[in-house]
Order: structure tokens, then sequence, then C-alpha cells
């Protein structure tokens, strides 16, 4: 990062910490983002923090943090429409090319030590809930409606939006999709390219497939690479001869 980059950075930092956070949580400037990050819509109580522990930069968005040989433009965005929301419950690293969308009224709200990889997307109508400790791999995207309104000829308005829970620990792989509706409960890992819809899910259970089904359970992750797998053998608490498979 050039000294140009340097300077845009915490201009555009700082300008939108105090459009969205009142005086004495934008002066802590948690927010640290890419001046390549486009705001749109954002005002006073757009972006809140839910958490004690406030301090400058915990938040980053729009860095180039993404994974080795992944290609693509550095531009992201943020739009956070009318009474829209978007909550952070804690540290939170963006990748460049993310897309954020959080229309009227509703709200995302994602848990401590979030991170995301290049050109995740999330798209939200009504209410999307990430718990702590979570992965997203590069391409993730999660939506909490179908786009576009559908009408049976008869009933009228079929379609409409509903909630995602995802919880604690949960590592969704890359291109996989969340579709309205999902519960993913906490430890569980989605596969490359999965799509996940369903509910009725144990907890660290691996989902692979379109739709996505259980095809493992009882397993642990962990954030390192495949060298910590000795950790991930005391997390679970067992003593293994070679990998799981």
């Amino acid at each position: 990062m050039n000294l140009l980059d340097r300077i845009l950075n915490k201009v555009v930092s700082y300008r939108v910490n105090h459009i969205v956070f009142p005086k004495e949580i934008a002066k802590k400037m948690p927010i640290y983002c890419s001046w390549h990050v486009k705001w749109s819509g954002i005002q006073k109580g757009s972006i809140k923090m839910d958490t004690d522990q406030i301090y400058k930069g915990m938040i980053q968005i729009g860095f180039d943090r993404i994974a080795e040989g992944l290609l693509g433009g550095r531009r992201s965005i943020v739009s956070i429409t009318g009474n829209g929301c978007l909550i952070f419950r804690g540290k939170a690293d963006l990748s460049q090319g993310i897309s954020i969308c959080i229309r009227d009224e509703a709200q995302v709200s994602v848990g401590k030590g979030f991170y995301c990889n290049g050109y995740f997307s999330i798209r939200c109508r009504k209410k999307i809930t990430i718990g702590d400790d979570f992965i997203g791999g590069w391409n993730v995207s999660i939506m909490d409606s179908d786009g576009h309104p559908i009408f049976d000829l008869n009933h009228g308005f079929i379609n409409p939006s509903k909630d995602i829970v995802i919880g604690d620990h949960v590592w969704l792989g890359a291109e996989s999709r969340i579709l309205k509706g999902a519960v993913i409960p906490n430890g569980c890992i989605v596969g490359l390219g999965s799509i996940v819809s369903g509910k009725n899910i144990k907890e660290n259970a691996v989902l692979v497939g379109s739709p996505a089904k259980v095809v493992k359970e009882g397993v642990v992750w962990d954030r390192g690479d495949i060298a910590t797998i000795e950790k991930a053998k005391n997390l679970a608490n067992i003593s293994l001869e070679e990998p799981v498979v």
C-alpha cells in the first residue's frame, strides 16, 4: 500500500465513522476502510456497534486479504437503505470486492471474529444473523429473499423474505449459497459450491451439495491450514493415526 492509498483510506474512514456513529463512538474510529469501498445511503445509525470493546480499526473493510491467486477488482460496496442497519458485535475483517446491500428496515448482525474472503456478498431484505468466529470463503452469497416477487394467480404474493441464522464457528466454503430461511447451527462446515436453504441440521456437521445435505457429523474445524491438524485433534480431544476423511 503506497502513501497516497494510506492517506485516502484515512480520509474516507474518518468521513464514514462520523456519518454513521454518534460523536463518542466516531472519535474512536472503529471502521478503517479502503478508499475503494463505495458507500451508498449511509446515515446516522446505519451501522451500530453492539459491544463494550470499541477501538480504532476493529472493523476493516475492502483490503487485499483475499486468498492467494484469486483475481478480481478492488471495488467494494456497502449500501444501506433508509432504516436498514448493519450491526457489528466485535472485531471484523471484510476483504476487497465484498458487496453488502441492506434494504429499508432490514438488519444484518455479525459476531466477533467475523472474516470473509474476497467477493463475498450479502443481500438482506429482512434479517440475517451471523454468530462469532465466522469464516466465509470467496464468492459466497447470502440472500434472505428471492430478489423478485412471485405471485400465484389465485392467491397473490407467495415468496416473502425469510430470516437467515448462522451460528458460532461456522465455515462457508467458496462459492456456497445461503438462501432465505436457512438455519446453520454452531460448528458447521458448508462445502464448496453448496446451496443451503433448510433447517433441522445438527451442530458440527458437514453440508455438501445442491441442495446441501449432511454428509458427516461430529466434526471440528480450525482457522489455520492443514499444518494445524494437530491443533484440531486437541480441540476434539481425540487421538488419530491419520487425517479424518
